[in-house]
């Protein structure tokens, strides 16, 4: 019963003041949490990065995102013609200049 008549003695500003607070304070949680899943993020994208043979600070610059930049591949890194670039012979077919000879 003490703290109905607690509250019954509280002005609007104090009650404002709380709320308030209790609004700060909810807000800083899902502030914290989001600062956590980020970094997560953050370590994920530069594991994948690694594993992909590209430095792991690369994940985080937004030029390659929104570049004209374009993946070649590993191919383009070798020195050689990106994916699905092979010269065509006369018939429209891939030429086939760097496979070994057929036996027989």
């Amino acid at each position: 019963m003490g703290q109905i008549q607690l509250l019954a003695q509280m002005t609007d500003e104090q009650m404002a003041g709380g709320i308030v607070a209790a609004l700060i304070a909810f807000i800083s949680g899902f502030a914290v949490l989001f600062g956590i899943l980020g970094l997560f993020f953050m370590a994920c994208y530069w594991k994948v990065f690694s594993k992909a043979g590209q430095p792991g600070w690369a994940a985080f610059v937004p030029i390659l995102a929104f570049g004209s930049a374009e993946y070649q591949g590993p191919a383009a890194l070798a020195g050689d013609a990106p994916a699905g670039s092979a010269p065509a012979d006369a018939g429209g077919e891939p030429s086939d200049a760097g496979d070994p000879p057929a036996e027989g």
